[in-house]
This record gives structure tokens, sequence and C-alpha cells, in this order.
């Protein structure tokens, strides 16, 4: 059964469901969309077939284009949490070029830390690529206050904060200890946002880009201005 259908001057996607006695799931979904350059545009399209366990978890992924094949896997731990999940890339023969793998812990039911590895393979023999590890920290209230990133000898660093009234407030991202941007939000006394400021740090040089936020008396979003 088509569930949805959706339209833009560059992309269309629609979705299939299937309904048993203990869920309703999207098991197929189908992407098309259309890449323009000075000289041609180009269409595109992407099928995505979902698979599910017993519980109604998403276990296999597989996403299929014209010159392209990915399939991933996700397993989960007793309590329902992503333990790691496995992506597969494979090229127009039908061969695997790379493994991606990502594992996770957990403190309580808040991700701790994740691994992130990438494999390439050369004739059946998988060779790592590259390593990332990721810290994340909570404050009391369980909202994410900082990731600490490291890849090889490079370190990337995002650490939020948040006023009084729970929104986020600000977002200051780091490399290798150096702040290199930094974006404060800004909302209105009914918590709506109405502003949101980009500053991008290059070396001493600052340039920073305001976006404000108008709305009609229902909440509907009416004006984006820079």
């Amino acid at each position: 059964m088509l569930i949805s259908l959706c339209f833009s001057n560059l992309y269309a996607v629609s979705a299939e469901d299937s309904e048993t006695d203990d869920c309703w799931v999207i098991i197929k979904e189908n992407y098309e969309w259309v890449t323009e350059d000075e000289e041609m545009a180009a269409m595109h399209s992407m099928e995505s077939n979902l698979s599910y366990d017993s519980q109604c978890r998403l276990f296999e992924r597989t996403d299929t284009t014209s010159d392209s094949l990915h399939h991933k896997f996700i397993s989960y731990n007793e309590d329902s949490t992503i333990s790691n999940t496995s992506l597969y890339w494979y090229d127009s023969d039908g061969d695997v070029i790379y493994l991606w793998q990502e594992t996770f812990a957990y403190q309580g039911d808040l991700v701790s830390a994740s691994t992130w590895t990438e494999f390439s393979n050369n004739g059946g023999n998988y060779s790592l690529n590259q390593e990332q590890h990721t810290l994340y920290s909570y404050d009391s209230q369980g909202r994410e206050i900082l990731t600490n990133t490291s890849h090889g000898e490079s370190s990337y660093t995002v650490e939020s904060t948040y006023d009084d009234s729970g929104n986020l407030a600000k977002v200051d991202s780091s490399t290798n200890g150096e702040l290199s941007s930094s974006i404060e939000y800004e909302y209105d006394a009914t918590n709506v946002l109405t502003s949101e400021t980009l500053t991008n740090i290059y070396g001493s040089s600052q340039f920073s880009k305001t976006t404000n936020y108008s709305y009609d008396d229902s909440g509907k979003l009416v004006s984006k201005e820079q």
C-alpha cells in the first residue's frame, strides 16, 4: 500500500507499509531527485527495502541506486538499545568496497561512547582505513552538553549550553582545542526560536551571519531572513 508521496521541483519520495497484529512498519521507500549543472539535468533514484525483527525493530536496510548498493545491519542489546551497526558498500559488480562498523556504549539509556571504523576490501581481506572515537557527556536533565571526537591525531569537540527555560542557547565547536564556530539561539517569551547567529572563526578573523524567524498568529513560520 502506498502511504505517502511528496514532491518538490527536484525531489520526490514514496513509501509502502506493512501491518501485523504487533506493529505497523515501513517496508519500502523510493526516492527520486534531480541534480542540475550549467549543461544538463540528471535524474537519480534510490530504492530502500527495510526488514524488522519480531519486536518490530529495524535490523536490516538495503539501499539500491543505479550504480551502488548499501546493505546495513543493526544489532540490539537486551534493553533494545543499539549495540552495533554494520554497513556494506558494494560496487556495480556486486563486490564489497567498504565496510563501516559502529559500536555503542551506554550510561543508563544514554549513549556514553561510540566507535566508528572503516575497512576496505582487498580481495576478501578487510584492512582498517580509519577509526573514530566519540565520548558523550550529559547534564542532570539528560541533555547532551559535550561530545569529544578523536580521529587519528585530530580532535573535535561540541559543547552545548541551555537557557533557564531549557532551550538550546549556544553550541560551540572546536577543532584541536581551538574554537572554530559558534551558534547562538534566541527565543521569545513563549520559547519560540526567533533568531540564530552563526559565527565562523578562521584564526584571528570572525565572520557572523544572523537568521531571523517570523511567525503568524497560529505559530506557522512565515519568513526567514538573513
